[in-house]
């Protein structure tokens, strides 16, 4: 663990604690490339202001890199863009370091932070949509309401005249890169993890991303920088990542296929095999994967490749004339976390009878997904059934 500080523009500072010990985040989430949690402090003649926190247990190195900004007892603000854990957890101490400021938040958030952390908050300002929270010397803060992105209580806001967009979680990302912008940054690697975060933390919420995607393209041209509590302040890259979030809400049309399975003997894992080289021929990009006996695949990085994809093939082997556990885990990840429309080839190998197709077809159509082409053989499923199916999912596409 680190903590950096950074200076953005004359009056706006970062916070930036990187965090490389945590490896499941939310207790689930592989993260093996770390993650960030960025606060912010903008300095005004009247006091500072304080754009939400970090993570409780780093709360005292927090604070002391905060003392290297401005004194505690300065800050007259604390603005909470969402009342998470990982981005209030310093919230108490700051509270009391700084002798009970106003608190700027969505509505609700006050009830979630007073019952959180038993704090009482004395003054506390609801951040209406639209509203304008004047800072003095001209400089000001511009609130847009953009619920469940990915919490109910969700604002972003633009500091004005420095046109900063405060973010929150929107267009954060995992990842701990020495720099904390953009500039120089290989993009490629980095966009991967923007959608890994997406995926993970706001796939539940795709619809809500398509309502609120006025505000975001609204906040975002009228802003030469973009600040997220995860990841890196983007200052290039802006347009590309506003853009990468519409294509994430509405599915996408790349020729980009996913391939996953679960394998008992290994049947499954043939025909998995089979149907990737086959897509592989046919010019398609595609990702595998798959858990067996000796290895369980990495859910965060299946579903990034599950919301780029256009094409899905499940293979589900069935399981005491069930479905597989692991396939059924699958199945409940995709149709909370990625499902865009998607089209799914479904393959399945039984021993005793074929039930796959018939208990997972209405469970994969009732999320979003299209099933287009299935095919089920008792034992491996045969290099002909495998080609006939994904050859009548391409023509469906």
């Amino acid at each position: 663990m680190s903590v950096e500080v950074y200076k953005l523009t004359d009056s706006v500072y970062e916070i930036r604690v990187v965090d490389r010990s945590t490896r499941f985040f939310e207790g689930y989430w592989e993260i093996p490339e770390g993650v960030t949690y960025n606060s912010y402090v903008i300095t005004t003649p009247e006091g500072a202001v304080v754009l939400d926190t970090v993570k409780a247990q780093y709360a005292l190195e927090y604070l002391e890199a905060l003392r290297r900004v401005v004194d505690p007892r300065d800050v007259r603000l604390i603005v909470v863009h969402h009342s998470e854990p990982d981005h209030s957890g310093a919230f108490p101490i700051l509270y009391r370091e700084a002798g009970s400021p106003e608190v700027l938040a969505h509505p609700i958030a006050r009830r979630i932070l007073e019952s959180r952390y038993g704090v009482r908050i004395e003054r506390f300002r609801a951040a209406g949509d639209g509203a304008v929270v004047e800072l003095g010397g001209g400089a000001r803060l511009r609130v847009f309401q953009v619920p469940w992105l990915h919490w109910p209580d969700t604002i972003v806001t633009l500091y004005e005249p420095d046109r900063i967009a405060f973010t929150g979680d929107v267009f954060g990302s995992y990842g701990s890169p020495a720099s904390n912008t953009d500039r120089g940054l290989d993009w490629g690697w980095y966009e991967r993890l923007m959608v890994k975060y997406f995926v993970t933390v706001i796939g539940t919420y795709r619809d809500w991303v398509k309502r609120n995607l006025g505000k975001l393209e609204k906040l975002v041209t009228e802003a030469r920088m973009v600040a997220p509590l995860h990841g890196v302040v983007l200052v290039e890259r802006r347009g590309e990542a506003l853009e990468l979030y519409r294509r994430l809400a509405s599915g996408s049309q790349s020729k980009r296929a996913l391939v996953v399975y679960a394998t008992m003997y290994g049947a499954a894992e043939a025909a998995a095999i089979t149907a990737a080289g086959l897509l592989a021929e046919k010019g398609w990009s595609v990702a595998v994967h798959g858990s067996s006996d000796s290895r369980r695949m990495v859910y965060s990085e299946m579903l990034t490749d599950a919301i780029l994809s256009r094409l899905i093939v499940l293979v589900a082997p069935v399981y005491e004339a069930a479905v597989h556990p692991e396939v059924e885990h699958i199945v409940g990840l995709l149709c909370k976390k990625a499902a865009a429309g998607q089209a799914v080839v479904l393959l399945s190998s039984y021993g005793w009878g074929p039930t796959a197709s018939k208990l997972l077809k209405p469970k994969l159509e009732a999320c979003g997904l299209r099933v287009v082409a299935v095919a089920e053989a008792q034992g491996r499923l045969p290099e002909e059934k495998v080609r006939e199916a994904v050859e009548k999912a391409l023509e469906a596409l």
